[in-house]
């Protein structure tokens, strides 16, 4: 049996309700258009392969049907993503061993700063763009496996895959946003029964991206949220209680046409998390943060960090494109990127070739 199998899917930008959203608090995401990408081939030979494009390395493995992977070079980082996709499918009971070898190759070239891929040496300086790669590189693998497998395409599949990648950290509001795409409304109250919707773009209001040049962990200021959860228990739940309010009035106010409300529940929402930042010693709002927010607010925009914050992507609002038009001029001057991002971009996308 011969098969070729290709699946993309989109990174994120979190509009509103990070952070919050750890705590089952509500969230905003859109999909933007850098798209990673997960090709499955039929091979012949003994050896199934995977092949990064980013460090451009093949690595040979056998795996078993109780979903154990025998590597035959010792696997680097790179790798997990493949190990966690064909865990979840074993831990939900899909897993089945193809019938034929195969090769995975997996492409997440454009979410890493165009200057570190002019090299031409893979990802050399591994400036990622802070676009959620890892979460959409293991939605289109779980895409295509899932393809193969002829299984249908169901988010708690993806959710369980990033799940395995992660331990157990984050909120899953990235893999959400590269499986459907779009504007999504997400919230998990319940960790394993999210509840998500599609939202339209408001009328009115304009978003202009911005990369602040450096590269954020989500992990590492995860980490430090969670130990002033531990250390500062009253603080920590009113401090969240009043950010997680901030992100629920904005997500309840996006599709309600009135502009200007909105963006003031944008505005509380990045004070509050600004709020949080200073009491926990995150590192959210950083320097370069800091410094965009000046700027953005010369031009009556709204700004805030999008997702871990730190570095990065910021995002400015306004109800005035022309304003911030001249606010992406002057973010220039200041040598800020401000990249052209198509948002709401189509979710993940299987075909067969």
């Amino acid at each position: 049996m011969s098969f070729a199998l290709r699946a993309t899917a989109p990174g994120k930008l979190v509009l509103a309700g990070e952070y919050a959203v750890v705590d089952g608090g509500v969230a905003l995401s859109t999909g933007v258009n850098v798209r990673a990408i997960a090709q499955l081939s039929s091979l012949a030979g003994a050896y199934n392969e995977l092949h990064i494009l980013n460090s451009d390395t093949t690595t040979q493995f056998q795996c078993e049907a109780d979903g154990v992977i025998h590597w035959r070079t010792r696997p680097d980082e790179d790798t997990a993503i493949l190990a966690a996709v064909i865990a979840a499918l074993h831990a939900l009971d899909l897993w089945q061993v193809p019938a034929t070898r195969f090769r995975l190759t997996l492409d997440s070239r454009n979410f890493y700063h165009s200057g570190d891929r002019a090299s031409g040496n893979g990802n050399a300086g591994k400036q990622k763009l802070g676009l959620g790669s890892s979460a959409a590189v293991c939605v289109a693998t779980m895409g295509v496996f899932l393809e193969l497998l002829n299984i249908r395409q169901e988010l708690p599949c993806f959710l369980a895959a990033h799940k395995q990648l992660q331990q157990g950290r984050g909120s899953g509001v990235d893999v959400v946003t590269s499986f459907n795409g779009g504007v999504v409304q997400y919230q998990r109250e319940v960790p394993d029964e999210p509840v998500c919707r599609q939202l339209a773009w408001p009328a009115g209001l304009h978003v202009l991206p911005v990369w602040t040049g450096k590269s954020a962990s989500t992990i590492g200021m995860l980490d430090r949220l969670a130990n002033f959860r531990q250390q500062h228990t009253d603080e920590y739940a009113r401090l969240m209680g009043e950010l997680s309010a901030a992100g629920a009035y904005v997500a309840a106010r996006w599709d309600s046409g009135e502009t200007d409300v909105l963006l003031t529940g944008l505005q509380d929402f990045a004070e509050r998390l600004q709020t949080l930042d200073q009491a926990a010693a995150i590192g959210i709002w950083s320097d370069v943060h800091q410094e965009l927010g000046r700027i953005a607010g010369e031009f009556d925009a709204v700004y805030k960090p999008s997702g871990a914050g730190s570095g990065d992507f910021g995002l400015a609002f306004s109800r005035d494109q022309n304003r911030l038009a001249e606010l992406g001029q002057e973010l220039a001057r200041h040598d800020f990127e401000v990249p052209e991002l198509d948002l709401a971009s189509e979710g993940l996308e299987v075909s067969r070739l």
